[in-house]
Formats: structure tokens, C-alpha cells, sequence
């Protein structure tokens, strides 16, 4: 294994249109067991749909900002310097409700989610980023999406 090192600014950017991400680890240090971004969620943007990662557990450290997440239907408000985990099976979404910027780390067990937003970016920058190319891209990663 080769440690990994990404300094400040760099790693793969993404640009998805309400939130900005930069891939830090896709797992290569991890053998794909573990993987992290970190993204930056415009102010009072509209939030992802609520869904359920069948598999995969979030872990959320909030870096600046307040952070709403919506887990099994109650809301929890969280400000910078906060640690959440998501488990495998839980229904959640979260949302930037204040006017401000909004960034945290995600890390991802397994880090295949890694590639969802990878994939994710190139339908938002073709043009083809809609409820319906969304959800099937979230069924690929294991990932089911729950009507409110």
C-alpha cells in the first residue's frame, strides 16, 4: 500500500451545480473499503432526494456552516465541528438552510458511492441531470430513493 496525500486545493473537482465536491480518496489506500470527499453546498439549495443506501455507511464531519439532515424523517440541525453517521438501511437527506457556505467531509464505507458523484457530474453538465436519470444513477449504487 502507498499512503495517500492530497494537499489543500487539489484532488478531482466536480461541479454538480448546487454543490461543488473534490474527491480525496477513492479508496486506493483502503483496498475500496473506505473512501472521502468534500463538498461545498450552495446556501439554501434544494437537497437531494430522501434515499436509503441499502449497503453503504456516511460519516459526515462538518468542516464550516450549519448542516440540516433529515434522517427518518426527523430533522437534526448540526454546525461546523459536528461528526454524523448515516447507517446502511436509514432513509435521509440533508440541506444548507442558511444563507451562508456550507462545507464538510463525507467518508464513504465502502467508497464505490465515490463514483455515483462522478457520474452524477456528467449528467448535471450535459444537460441530463432530471428525477428520472437521478434515480436510476442512485439504483446502480445501491441506492434506493424514498417518496416523501
Amino acid at each position: 500500500m502507498k499512503a495517500i496525500i492530497v494537499p489543500a486545493g487539489e484532488g478531482r473537482k466536480l461541479d454538480c451545480g448546487v454543490f461543488r465536491a473534490r474527491i480525496l480518496d477513492r479508496g486506493g489506500a483502503t483496498e475500496g473499503r473506505l473512501g472521502c470527499m468534500e463538498f461545498d453546498v450552495n446556501p439554501r439549495s434544494s437537497p437531494p432526494p430522501p434515499h436509503i443506501h441499502r449497503t453503504l455507511v456516511e460519516s459526515f464531519y462538518i468542516l464550516e456552516g450549519e448542516i440540516e439532515f433529515i434522517v427518518d424523517g426527523t430533522p437534526h440541525r448540526a454546525a461546523s465541528g459536528t461528526f454524523a453517521q448515516i447507517p446502511a438501511g436509514a432513509a435521509h437527506t440533508y440541506r444548507n438552510p442558511g444563507d451562508g457556505p456550507l462545507k464538510f467531509l463525507v467518508f464513504f464505507l465502502p467508497s464505490t458511492f465515490v463514483g455515483f458523484f462522478e457520474e452524477f457530474e456528467a449528467l448535471v453538465q450535459s444537460g441530463r441531470a432530471n428525477p428520472v436519470t437521478n434515480v436510476a444513477l442512485l439504483n446502480q449504487y445501491d441506492t434506493d430513493a424514498v417518496r416523501p
